[in-house]
């Protein structure tokens, strides 16, 4: 089953009920939320057990691990990234 969510990522993780297997960030560029966005998915238990982030994200904004997350593998196509995340 997928469940698939349009809108203000902060406001969404808040009302759904997860946990999810795989779950897909696209944050506006240079805005900083990837954190913000990280500890909500924490915060209420949205990630499965051995579930993945996926965040697109420009070559500014090269991520590394979150606290609680760390980088699984990241891929770059053209000026965009492409990351990994897992559960520590």
């Amino acid at each position: 089953m997928a469940i698939i969510k349009k809108g203000d990522a902060i406001s969404l993780l808040k009302t759904v009920n997860g946990p999810f297997d795989i779950i897909f960030l696209d944050p506006p560029y240079k805005s900083l939320l990837y954190k913000e966005i990280a500890e909500i998915i924490l915060k209420y238990h949205l990630l499965a057990e051995n579930g993945i982030i996926v965040v697109e994200s420009d070559f500014f904004d090269v991520l590394d691990g979150f606290n609680g997350l760390f980088k699984v593998k990241q891929k770059k196509y053209g000026n965009i990234y492409v990351t990994y995340f897992k559960e520590n």
